[in-house]
This record gives C-alpha cells, sequence and structure tokens, in this order.
C-alpha cells in the first residue's frame, strides 16, 4: 500500500512512496517521489494515488 505525506515534514513539498514486492510478496525495494505541493493539485488526486 502506497503512503503519502502531504506536506507533513516540510511545507510545501509532497510525497509518495511504496513498497516494490517480488513474486513472493516479500519488499525487495521501494520507490518514492517528492514534489512541489502546488503542482499535482494534491488535495484532490492524493487519495486516489494512495488507494483511500
Amino acid at each position: 500500500m502506497p503512503h503519502a505525506t502531504d506536506q507533513l515534514t516540510e511545507t510545501g513539498v509532497t510525497a509518495i512512496g511504496a513498497a516494490v514486492r517480488d513474486m513472493s510478496g516479500q519488499t525487495a525495494a521501494a520507490i518514492s517521489v517528492a514534489m512541489p505541493t502546488v503542482r499535482l493539485g494534491v488535495r484532490s488526486h492524493l487519495q486516489h494515488l494512495v488507494g483511500g
């Protein structure tokens, strides 16, 4: 399940991250993207992006 931070640690920055799992379901890696909050229009899309 992806996880998002909406300006929790840095004002004006939002990050979304998720685990990358292998064929057995174990976490093999992780990926995250950080961006200026204003570029994504995060409040309208964030819950959709993280499956909420």
